[in-house]
């Protein structure tokens, strides 16, 4: 796995993350109804067509580690183009380091 590699699975999990930040963190801005519901279907979309948003990035045999993955990448998807632009964002200031 290549160092770049490495960068791109920590801030996509770290995305992953912040977007339930408002669990635990009553500071944060609140999660709404309808954000519930996107990041729902977009995970039983992913999960039934297996979209894996880290494929060719992890290589794994294990079953249950390639359904987190499609979890993560339904949320994601749920989550709409607002989280890849951040995510790309997150990546770009990185790589300028």
């Amino acid at each position: 796995m290549t160092i770049i590699s490495f960068i791109l699975i920590a801030m996509f999990i770290e995305a992953v993350v912040s977007i339930f930040k408002p669990i635990w963190d009553k500071t944060a801005t609140a999660i709404t109804i309808p954000e519930y519901i996107s990041m729902s279907i977009g995970t039983i979309i992913a999960v039934i067509s297996r979209l894996n948003l880290l494929n060719g990035l992890v290589e794994t045999d294990s079953i249950i580690l390639l359904y987190i993955f499609y979890v993560m990448s339904g949320i994601a998807l749920g989550r709409g183009p607002s989280f890849i632009y951040d995510l790309w964002n997150k990546f770009k200031s990185a790589s300028a380091m």
